[in-house]
Formats: C-alpha cells, structure tokens, sequence
C-alpha cells in the first residue's frame, strides 16, 4: 500500500486565487473578503424589503416593482411615488463615522434645467442626519452625484462629484460613501472619485427613506430607476472594503466569506508506479466546523486536462460537478488507473458566513505489477484456415498467481473475448491451444490480453498474414510440350488472362470448385473444376481436328 498526506504549509506548492483562498501554517482557508462589524442595515431586495444585517432594520415598500437586479433581484421605482421606509431605529440613528455602498441604474436621463434633487437614500431633516441624492444644477448647468452630512443645519459634502455623460441611461454604477474622522469621501465603482471636509451628522428622529426624502422642499424628487444591495455601516470603510463591496456586487450578494467556491489544487499530480486501484480518500477539517460550509472535489487521471466526479455509476467528466470526501473515498477504487496517477480539486464551499478550513487530504493506494505477456511471433496461415495464433506464448505475473488472471483475445475488430482456462492444467497451455479460423485475406492483427487479481493488465500482439491458395497450371499439348500463348479464365470472376505454361493463380477459399477455361488458337477449348486448395492442376490441350485416344 501507498499513501500521500498533504499538508498546506507552502503555497507555492499549490494553485488558487490567492484573493480568496490563503494557505498558512499547514491550512488552507477562506480570506475574509468583507468584515460586517458595524453593518446597521443590508437591504438585498431579493423579492422582499428585509433587512439582512441582523438588526431588524425592515423595510416597507410602498410601490417599487421588484425586477432583474445588478445581484438577482432589485427594485425599481418610478420617480413619482415609489420608495421603501426603513424606519427609524437607533442603530441608524449614526453621529459619527458612517459608511454606505449601494448600486444604482438610472432609467431616465437628468437635465440641470430643472434644477432638482434625486434622492438615492436620505436619513435627514432640515438640520441634521445623512443624504446621497444626484443633483442638476441649473446654476452649473451640470449633474452631481452629493453625499450630504449634516449637524445643526451645518452642511459637509454637498456637490462632491460631477456625473460624467459615461454614466449611461440603464447601466449599473456602484456608489460608496465614507466619512472617515473629518473627510467625507466619494467613491464610484469602487474609485475615490471625491473628498471633502466634515461635518458629522447630527441626530435626527425621522426615519430613513429608500428612493425619497420626506423633505418638503418642491425641488426633492424621488428617484427613477433601479436600487440594488443597499448596506449601511456606523463605522467608516477603507478603499479596500469599498472595492470588496464592488467586487461582491458583480454577481454575488455581500459575504464575509467567497461565495463562488474558490477551488485549491496541487501543481502536481500524485504519480504511483504499479498501481493497481486507489482505496481511500479522508479529508482533516479545521475551523467552521458546523452548517454553513463544506468541501466538494474533482479527480483528474491526466494531471487536470480532464476533471472527473462519480456520477453514481462511473468516474463521469465534468467542468461544474463535485462529490464531498465520503462519496469520494467510497467510490475511488472505481476511479481509473492506467495513467498511474491522481490529482485532486478542493472546492471550498461558504455561506458567507461560515469560515471553511482545509487541513490535510491523504490519499491510499493499491500498488502492484502487471503481469508478462509475450504473445508469440508472427504466423502466415491461408484463408479459412484454422490455427493456433498464440501457440508459442508466454505468460507470468511476477506479484501473483498467474493461474488466477484471466486471459483475452481480439482478432480482427472484434471486442474483447475470454479463452476459458477449461480442463487445460495451466492458463498458458488454454492460451496456446486456443484455436481461430481466419477468413481474411491480408495481415491480420491479434491482440492477447493477460488481466490479474489485482485489475492490472498487459496487452501483446502479433500479425497473422492470410494468404490465398495458390494453384499451379501445366498446360501442354498430347506430346506433353508446355503451351505459350494462352487465354485463361481463372472462374473468380476476372477477366480473361494471357499466359504462358506453367503459371500460377491465387484462389481465395470458397465451399466450391472454380470452374476455369483455357483457350489457344488451333486447340479445342480446355475446361477444369479447381478445388481451392495448394496444389497442381495438368492440363492437356488438344489440337483442332484431332481424334482423342479413346476415339
């Protein structure tokens, strides 16, 4: 038996995103991709307006359409009395560092004519409290993209950024907001695109609008177009967070863990000489244990060209299933061994929420030798003839008991076939006794396989050239002179033939005769019925007009 143990304490020994999955200290783990401490609010929309953050933070929708989102699902609101209120609770209630990340679709284009504010999401009163609206400036005559804060009527931030025409009616931007100590920065599809100095907000008792200020002013509009994967954090978020919150949002819901099942693989495969089947296949968990996260795998025979998964009744190629460790170890000795190799891929499997720790995979094997096969020189026999192809063959298993393999033949195309051991005393001597009519004419290809107890096997091969019969002619005249000038018939369907006496012909086996003709100027027509067989055909020709003996 052999086995391999890996352990995950150099990662140059292995290939993954280094983005997602670290290998240190002998394990391999997710990387936290976003730390929630401090998310007050996450609003996916996923069909419904609940709040994800684990503070209750519930939305009511009054009017938004639930459609296709940056991230599954989103909201869509109609710029005239569509939006979500999500309460007032304390924990949104935020006076110090804040952090917001949204994604946002406009479905309509602005004009710095009207002069209106578009309100994203707001928090706010006349006075006090938080805002990110998007703001034609009649004045400017431009677009800005605000992120307000506001204390005691004392404003921060305000027209931070002008919206560049690449902000195209229907495509999805991501917006990240920060106050960081006594900067308020702006960060637009994961870019810090503004900054500027800070006022915290106050606090304020109105409660926090999705798509709406309750502000009366005339020039606040509720928003028109799409929403998606609204967060909100009482903490400020680094440039590297906001980029975390952009990635996460091409494609996936926001997780402190990868989602999308980083995978992990050795650079190369475990080789092993003489196998003869793989037998186990354990895997050693570390942290996460519990719901929430699991490891999946792929098995490859050819160093990864081709990844495998059981299927419930073969080793099946595949690009997007796996089995867990259990399926794998139950079923690895199915798994195929004539490239004597394996190479694995872990799927690290999160709900987000839970880490997910690959300790050590061991691998065991079954290790032995194929058997000897020789099977014999090459052999000329002719068609339809029955012979003992394998007749000088030799066999041996240098691990085994050869008397427990079994043997197998293919001959010209047919599938494997088993020549039976029967009464003979050894598998050699069945072998070499095995009998084949070849009715083929040309060289023939025989394959001879030799498969022993431990599922390993040796193919050999010989040629056997079939030949036709060949015939020879002595065609001659009553004094027993041999004949030029000769037309021949052969009987096998060929056309007439000139030849001169003697001369040969070859005949393929049939069940009956060839009835041949020879013809010569100034003789009488001359007919044989040739049996297919080697031999020598006389014939004697008779001369026009000539009375036979027997006459």
């Amino acid at each position: 038996m052999a086995n391999k143990v890996y352990t995950f304490d150099d990662p140059n020994n292995y290939d993954f995103d280094s983005s997602e999955i670290e290998v240190a200290d002998g394990k391999a783990k997710l990387k936290v991709s976003l730390d929630f401490d401090g998310l007050v609010g996450y609003w996916k929309f996923e069909d419904d307006v609940l709040d994800s953050s684990g503070q209750g933070n519930h939305g009511t929708n009054h009017g938004a359409t639930f459609v296709d989102g940056k991230v599954d699902r989103c909201l869509s609101f109609d710029g005239v009395d569509d939006y979500v209120d999500c309460g007032s609770d304390s924990s949104l209630d935020i006076t110090g560092d804040i952090a917001i990340s949204l994604w946002v679709k406009a479905s309509e284009n602005w004009d710095p004519s009207h002069g209106h504010y578009h309100v994203i999401l707001g928090k706010d009163d006349d006075d006090d409290g938080y805002r990110i609206t998007v703001y034609e400036d009649s004045n400017t005559n431009k677009v800005y993209l605000e992120f307000f804060t506001e204390n005691s009527g004392i404003k921060s931030g305000g027209k931070m950024y002008e919206i560049p025409t690449s902000w195209a009616v229907g495509e999805w931007e991501h917006v990240g907001a920060v106050r960081d100590g006594s900067l308020l920065r702006l960060y637009v599809n994961g870019v810090e695109v503004a900054s500027a100095s800070d006022t915290a907000p106050g606090s304020t008792p109105n409660r926090l609008y999705i798509g709406f200020s309750p502000r009366g002013f005339s020039s606040f509009n509720k928003f028109k177009g799409n929403i998606d994967e609204v967060a909100i954090y009482n903490r400020a978020l680094s440039e590297t967070e906001i980029q975390s919150h952009y990635n996460n949002g091409l494609g996936r819901h926001l997780s402190k863990y990868p989602l999308d099942k980083p995978t992990i693989k050795p650079k190369q495969s475990w080789v092993v000489s003489g196998l003869s089947k793989f037998i186990g296949f354990t895997e050693t968990l570390g942290a996460g244990d519990g719901g929430g996260r699991s490891l999946a795998y792929q098995l490859s025979d050819d160093d990864g060209t081709n990844w495998r998964y059981w299927d419930g009744s073969t080793w099946k190629v595949t690009t997007t299933q796996y089995n867990d460790a259990s399926t794998v170890h139950n079923n690895i000795d199915e798994f195929p061994v004539s490239n004597e190799k394996i190479l694995f891929k872990a799927f690290l499997i999160s709900d987000g929420e839970k880490q997910c720790e690959l300790d050590t995979i061991e691998i065991t094997a079954q290790v032995g030798y194929p058997p000897v096969v020789y099977a014999g020189a090459d052999k000329e026999c002719y068609d339809h003839q029955t012979i003992k192809p394998f007749d000088d063959a030799e066999i041996s298993d240098p691990d085994g008991d050869i008397e427990q393999a079994s043997a197998w033949y293919v001959i010209e195309g047919s599938g494997w076939i088993q020549i039976p051991k029967g009464s003979y005393g050894t598998l050699q001597e069945a072998i070499r006794n095995f009998q084949y009519t070849f009715d083929n004419i040309g060289i023939v290809n025989c394959k001879l396989k030799v498969t022993d107890t431990q599922g390993k096997s040796t193919i050999d091969d010989l040629n056997v050239t079939v030949k036709r019969y060949t015939v020879t002619f002595n065609v001659k005249d009553k004094d027993g002179n041999h004949l030029a000038n000769i037309q021949f018939l052969p009987g096998d369907g060929s056309d007439w033939q000139s030849v001169n006496s003697p001369f040969t012909w070859d005949y393929e086996w049939r069940d009956d005769v060839y009835k041949t003709v020879f013809d010569k100027v100034g003789f009488q027509t001359a007919q044989a019925n040739v049996e297919p067989t080697v031999h020598t055909e006389n014939i004697t020709m008779q001369v026009l007009g000539a009375v036979s003996p027997q006459d």
